[in-house]
């Protein structure tokens, strides 16, 4: 095995904000997964590292899901601005630090971010894996229009799969 991906750095993308675990379970399983078998950094939205939480503003105290929540009910939307404005910002530079993005498209879950993270790899020419929930065939026609349909998946065991034969090419990149 060459072991190419080893040393790489994989984002993970996908609905936080509406997901009923804010998408923990996926990435928790994905990150274990992709940093055991492939040896690659994995960057996490939900563990973003201490350090850039706190060089960008984004610490744990100004990053509450509870506190975003209720500053709609109450309208203060300045507030929800502010923290949300770093949050993307944040987002958006991993994904440009990043050598892969690994996205879990969900069919009934909006993932707005997600999308502007997806352009975002695309604009950079960092490789996009679309996992999609209701499976390929189900993949709305406008993600083959923008992701080349050899990198959609209809599961995380496809998408495993994959980077195991990408894991074994010989050493070039993939795109």
């Amino acid at each position: 095995m060459n072991n190419l991906l080893a040393g790489k750095t994989a984002y993970l993308a996908g609905s936080i904000e509406k997901s009923p675990d804010e998408g923990r379970a996926w990435r928790d399983y994905l990150e274990k997964e992709i940093s055991d078998r492939f040896q690659m950094k994995v960057f996490n939205p939900l563990k973003k590292s201490r350090d850039i939480r706190y060089e960008y503003g984004c610490d744990d105290e100004n990053d509450s899901r509870a506190d975003r929540v209720a500053w709609k009910e109450q309208s203060k939307y300045e507030l929800l601005q502010a923290i949300m404005v770093k949050i993307a910002f944040v987002d958006l530079l991993l994904v440009g630090k990043s050598d892969l993005l690994i996205v879990y498209l969900q069919a009934d879950i909006p993932a707005l971010l997600t999308y502007f993270e997806m352009a975002e790899a695309i604009i950079l020419d960092i490789p996009v894996l679309v996992v999609f929930d209701k499976g390929k065939k189900f993949a709305p026609d406008s993600l083959f229009g923008i992701v080349d349909h050899n990198y959609i998946f209809s599961s995380f065991d496809e998408l495993l799969v994959f980077l195991d034969k990408v894991n074994s090419m010989p050493a070039m990149e993939f795109e």
